[in-house]
């Protein structure tokens, strides 16, 4: 037997900014289906409402330095998506 899934967003995500944290939480729907044998139709298993969370930090730095000018300095990282199950 063959499954298909399918991932469609509830709502529009909640966004939230933090210092030096971005923190994105989309809330999905996740559908199973069983695809049928010689046949085009498939017959529903489950579907699951869930909230994913993923974070993005960022920091970016100045320096000054009467010899060699103004140099930057630029930090990105992000957490792996968790899904987080009531």
């Amino acid at each position: 037997m063959e499954l298909e899934f399918e991932t469609s967003p509830q709502s529009a995500p909640f966004l939230m900014f933090t210092p030096g944290n971005v923190t994105l939480m989309p809330v999905m729907d996740i559908q199973a289906f069983a695809l049928l044998p010689n046949s085009s139709g498939r017959k529903p298993l489950f579907q699951l409402r869930a909230p994913l969370g993923h974070q993005l930090g960022f920091r970016v730095e100045l320096f000054s330095d009467a010899a060699t000018g103004i140099h930057s300095s630029v930090a990105v990282w992000t957490s792996s998506p968790v899904l987080m199950l009531p």
